[in-house]
């Protein structure tokens, strides 16, 4: 049978359970009906078919009776279970696309919990929990905690609010890096306790008596708490405080300036390929371009792109870098304020995309790279057939680059850590050709062998020129002589510069 028509059918169980801890596990999947409890060993990887359609699972210690929260197993994640006396356990499901799903339990490291939450409030006590739900943990003056999700299958939402205050609480995205303040006003009840002495006449029977009035005073404070979300390491941190001083300084760490930028625009990039050394003309063509440059108007606070002919018009005399210009009577521009005088007066705008642009920006500990390739076009000069080019974009307002790569990383002391990275290509037009992939195939193939010749050739004539010349006789010493200066120039002409 040929093999291009030959289907491989490959069957693989659903589920993958992992346990790379040094403590045996038990495992089991929601089951209304029985616990089936399933043994995990340490260092062990066993197959896994669920019996339900729960897509959910549980996990504990082989000698405890702390049972985890649920957790979908048929979802990607990477969550820290509670586990018994204050441990943790961090659960990561991966695969599932062409493969089995893989459930591994690993031991937690610092870096794994979602969020450590520091209260540097004074005497305020803070609530943290999970939004839209009950649990609540209260976090004293001056303590930290680091914090999980109570319920894993609801949406991942911190909320923090102040112990005494009714009111919804404040939502923060742990997922993002950002700083605020809120102002809080809410009731306090104060305790106040006052003596009252009675004493009887000289007449009659004398008694001391002390009576204690308790009565509850209620205060309306006002406060304002700062609030900063961020890295510090591999751990995501959320600080709180009163204290603008704290604040700032956080703050100024946090926020570090760039001491090195560079920024790189080329209008435009061509390259030639020729495949052959008897070639005239290039085989290919690659050029990279910048778009056309945009002309808006502001007319009734809006922005009104301008004809095309007039805006060619204008950049010509933008390009040749023009102070004011004027078409007769009609159009009078002013490129030094940016105003159209004639035949209104408004403001102008020019947007423009240059072929290459490449920006980078360095910090103690962050590094920023952009790179963007505005419009990339592959010609096949042989055919006169174009092998690649970007799809246009219905809208001429709407300019995207061809290609955008964006890369932001944190180097830390552990560990380094990429922000995002972000690779982004448009739609394209692409036309493969045999007699193009055939050329390309044999230019990188001759270029390696020549370079591998060169080198073979230059370690040939070092080996000769350090061989021992044994002379039979007198005569010979002569040409001997002068034998080994023909290897020493034919060496130095084959050597590598």
């Amino acid at each position: 049978m040929c093999p291009r028509l030959t289907k491989i059918v490959t069957i693989l169980p659903s589920f993958l359970v992992s346990n790379n801890t040094d403590k045996p596990l038990r495992f089991m999947e929601h089951n209304e009906k029985t616990d089936l409890w399933i043994d995990l060993a340490p260092q062990q990887t066993i197959k896994f078919w669920p019996e339900t359609n729960s897509m959910e699972m549980y996990v504990k210690y082989r000698d405890s009776k702390t049972i985890s929260q649920s957790f979908y197993m048929a979802v990607h994640h990477r969550t820290v279970m509670r586990m018994d006396k204050g441990s943790a356990l961090t659960v990561e499901v991966t695969g599932g696309v062409s493969d089995s799903f893989q459930i591994s339990f690993n031991d937690y490291k610092p870096g794994d919990a979602p969020i450590l939450v520091k209260n540097y409030c004074g005497d305020i006590f803070l609530k943290i929990q999970q939004q839209d739900l009950s649990p609540v943990t209260i976090l004293r003056p001056y303590n930290s905690l680091l914090y999980t999700w109570d319920d894993v299958t609801k949406p991942r939402q911190l909320v923090w609010n102040v112990y005494n205050n009714k009111g919804s609480g404040f939502l923060v995205d742990i997922n993002k890096e950002g700083f605020g303040e809120e102002k809080i006003r809410f009731h306090s009840v104060t305790p106040n306790t006052s003596q009252s002495q009675s004493s009887s006449g000289d007449d009659s029977d004398s008694s001391d008596s002390t009576q204690p009035n308790l009565n509850k005073k209620v205060h309306k404070d006002k406060i304002i708490i700062y609030w900063i979300c961020y890295r510090d390491g591999v751990q995501k941190t959320l600080l709180l405080t009163q204290e603008l001083r704290i604040y700032n300084r956080i703050l100024k760490i946090v926020h570090e300036k760039c001491y090195l930028e560079g920024l790189v625009a080329l209008s435009g990039v061509g390259l030639s390929i020729f495949t052959s050394e008897n070639d005239t003309k290039e085989h290919i063509y690659l050029s990279i371009s910048d778009s056309p440059a945009i002309w808006e108007v502001n007319v009734g606070q809006k922005w009104k792109t301008l004809t095309l002919e007039l805006a060619s018009w204008i950049e010509d005399k933008y390009r040749l870098h023009y102070k004011k210009c004027q078409l007769k009577e009609y159009v009078h521009i002013d490129f030094e304020k940016m105003y159209m005088l004639k035949p209104f007066f408004a403001e102008l705008r020019r947007t423009y995309h240059p072929a290459v642009y490449f920006q980078f920006r360095k910090s103690p500990s962050h590094q920023y790279y952009n790179l963007k390739l505005q419009m990339v076009q592959i010609d096949n000069k042989q055919t006169g057939n174009i092998a690649l080019h970007p799809l246009p974009l219905p809208n001429i307002k709407e300019v995207e680059p061809f290609a955008e790569l964006t890369l932001s990383k944190i180097d830390c002391k552990d560990a380094t850590i990429y922000k995002f990275v972000k690779l982004k290509v448009s739609n394209l037009y692409l036309c493969v050709e045999n007699d193009l992939i055939v050329k390309l195939g044999d230019l990188v193939g001759r270029t390696k062998l020549c370079s591998e010749d060169t080198a073979s050739r230059y370690v040939n004539d070092i080996t000769s020129v350090h061989k021992s010349v044994t002379p039979k006789a007198n005569s010979n010493s002569f040409v001997s002589s002068i034998s080994s200066c023909v290897l020493l120039l034919i060496s130095q002409r084959y050597r590598p510069r």
